[in-house]
C-alpha cells in the first residue's frame, strides 16, 4: 500500500532520470540545511572545531573515573588549570573531545574548545588566541573593537578575559 504520506512515492523511466531526482532531493535537503551564504572566519573555524569533536566521540569508549577527574579539577575553586599528558596515541584527544561532548550543553557555564590538529593552523597560535577572543566575544556579546585597537593577540585575549569578570564561567579547552 502506497498511501502512506511519510514516505514520497516517485515514479520514474530509468535510471538515468531516478539519478536526477535523488540528486534534486539531495540538493533541495542539502540547500533547505545549509543556505548558499558567505561564513565569518569565525562560523568556519567552528564547524572545523566540531566536525573534530564529532569525529573524536564516535569511537571512544567512555571512562567515567577519567570524566571525574576532570570534572572534580574543574570544580575545584582552587585549580585554574588542568594539563592531560600521556603518551602519542593513548586517546587524549578522544577523552577531552569526549569530556567537551558531555558537558557542552551544561548552562551553568560555558565551553570553548580548540583542537590544535583539526586543520593547517594548527600551529599558528596568533590565530588560534584570537579566534579564542572572537568566541569569547561573541558568547559573552562583548564589544571587540575598542578593544583590538593596536594590541597583540593575547592582550586581546586578555582584555576578553577580564571583560567577562564576574559574567558566567568560563572553560577554554585547548588540545
Amino acid at each position: 500500500d502506497c498511501s502512506d504520506k511519510r514516505v514520497p512515492v516517485v515514479s520514474y523511466r530509468d535510471v538515468e532520470e531516478f539519478g536526477e531526482l535523488v540528486k534534486d532531493a539531495f540538493l533541495k535537503e542539502l540547500n533547505e540545511r545549509y543556505p548558499n551564504r558567505n561564513l565569518s572566519p569565525l562560523e568556519k573555524e567552528r564547524i572545523i572545531q566540531s566536525a573534530f569533536l564529532h569525529t573524536n566521540t564516535e569511537v571512544y569508549v567512555p571512562k567515567e573515573e577519567k570524566f571525574e577527574v576532570i570534572d572534580y579539577s574543574i570544580n575545584d575553586s582552587e585549580q585554574h588549570n588542568l594539563v592531560i599528558t600521556g603518551e602519542s596515541g593513548m586517546g587524549k584527544s578522544a577523552l577531552i573531545a569526549n569530556w567537551v561532548w558531555h558537558h557542552i550543553e551544561d548552562d551553568s557555564r560555558n565551553i570553548i574548545y580548540h583542537f590544535l590538529g583539526s586543520h593547517n593552523t594548527q600551529c599558528n597560535y596568533r590565530q588560534i588566541v584570537l579566534r579564542l577572543s572572537d568566541e569569547i566575544g561573541d558568547i559573552y556579546n562583548l564589544q571587540t573593537s575598542a578593544i583590538r585597537e593596536n594590541k597583540k593577540p593575547e592582550e586581546i585575549l586578555q582584555a576578553n578575559i577580564n571583560a567577562i569578570d564576574g559574567m558566567k564561567p568560563l572553560i577554554i579547552v585547548l588540545d
